[in-house]
Order: C-alpha cells, then sequence, then structure tokens
C-alpha cells in the first residue's frame, strides 16, 4: 500500500526488523425483516486488539450515522485471510476477498440469516512495537461494499466462509437502480448535495438499450 495514508511513525515502523502489523476486518450486515445491523469486529493477530473505532481513520458508525466507540477485535489468527488489495489511480472498482476457516458458532448465520449485499465491509491495518505498542490509530486499507458470500464445505478441512466485496465506486458503475437526482444522494448518505446541479451538468443522457 502506498505511504500516503500513514503518520510518520508508522512509515518508521515499516522499516524496522522489530515491528509488526495486522489486519482489522470490519462487517455490518441488517438483520433480516428488520431496520436493525449486527457488527462483526475480528482480526488476523494472534491476540484481541481493541481500538476506538471513531477516529476519522476508521469512521465506524452504527448504521445511522452514530459512532460505536471502542470495540475489540477479535483474534483469529491465521483463521482469517485476505485477498490482495491493489490500488490504482483510476476510478475502478477495486476488490478484495475474505475467507475464514476453522468456522465459529454463529459465523454462518452472519451470511444465511442476514441481508449482506451492499452492506460496509472495512479492512485496516494496525502496527505495533517490539514492545507491543501500538503506533498510531489503526489506517484503511479497504472500504467497500459486500458482492457475495462464498462458503465451502470441504470433507477433510471443514467449512470455509467468506465474501467478496468491491469499492466504492462499484455503485457508480451499476447501470440500473442508482439517479442523479438530489433526493436519491441523501437517502443513501444524508447531506451530500453532490448531485444538486446534475441537471445541468449531465445533457447526454441515454434512455432505454445500452
Amino acid at each position: 500500500m502506498a505511504n500516503r495514508n500513514l503518520t510518520a511513525n508508522q512509515i518508521t515502523a515499516n522499516n524496522l526488523q522489530n515491528a509488526k502489523f495486522f489486519e482489522l476486518l470490519y462487517i455490518r450486515v441488517r438483520d433480516t425483516g428488520s431496520s436493525t445491523f449486527e457488527h462483526t469486529f475480528i482480526s488476523n493477530a494472534p491476540y484481541d486488539i481493541t481500538v476506538d473505532t471513531s477516529v476519522p481513520s476508521m469512521g465506524i458508525d452504527d448504521g445511522n450515522g452514530n459512532p460505536l466507540g471502542v470495540q475489540t477485535f477479535t483474534a483469529l489468527g491465521p483463521f482469517l485471510q485476505f485477498g490482495n488489495v491493489d490500488e490504482s489511480a483510476d476510478f475502478q472498482i477495486n476488490s478484495v476477498t475474505v475467507t475464514l476457516g476453522g468456522v465459529r458458532d454463529g459465523d454462518l448465520a452472519l451470511f444465511l440469516d442476514n441481508q449482506y449485499l451492499d452492506q460496509p465491509i472495512k479492512l485496516f491495518r494496525v502496527w505495533y512495537t517490539g514492545d507491543g505498542a501500538m503506533i498510531d490509530n489503526p489506517v484503511m486499507i479497504f472500504d467497500g461494499r459486500i458482492d457475495k458470500p462464498v462458503i465451502s464445505d470441504d470433507p477433510d478441512n471443514g467449512i470455509t466462509i467468506g465474501c467478496a466485496a468491491s469499492s466504492q465506486w462499484v455503485d457508480y458503475e451499476r447501470r440500473a437502480g442508482r439517479h442523479t437526482n438530489p433526493s436519491e444522494q441523501v437517502f443513501f448518505f444524508p447531506g451530500d448535495t453532490g448531485f444538486k446541479f446534475a441537471n445541468i451538468a449531465i445533457k447526454d443522457l441515454k434512455w432505454g438499450g445500452s
């Protein structure tokens, strides 16, 4: 990942032999048939990591704009794995795949019993000194929406679950279901007036087939 989101201390830590880093994963899904959300906090670290999720570098809320505050990311160690997260200067859809082995009670229900499509998934990295002290706040390395769950049942290795996710730009690549008008924009992003002048700026509107 590029250094532009890292603090000076974190950049220095990247060059130290005794410094180490881990990833933190946040997933939010909606309870089926309700307006409440379930929040999952897990990490590939060998120990639980507690952080304040309301800091600007994380920006996690309860689904209604209210911060969740201090949360503990449960340690799963090597059972939690991620695909590569590639950066690009272009406005293109980047994606990541998350997999979870050694399934715990309730992990399957995360996707089977809840509404997961287009729900947020965030991946962070956190650095530690050789003495075990956290170096500044976690840094976001991926922010996207869940595309689909991935569940495999291997008789030899047990059940593995996960999900594929695309970056926030996926919302703007869809041909249908998104309109360039202020009322729909504020429905998804309250207070955002980015489409206020869309009727003036966008002249070449194609209707019907592509």
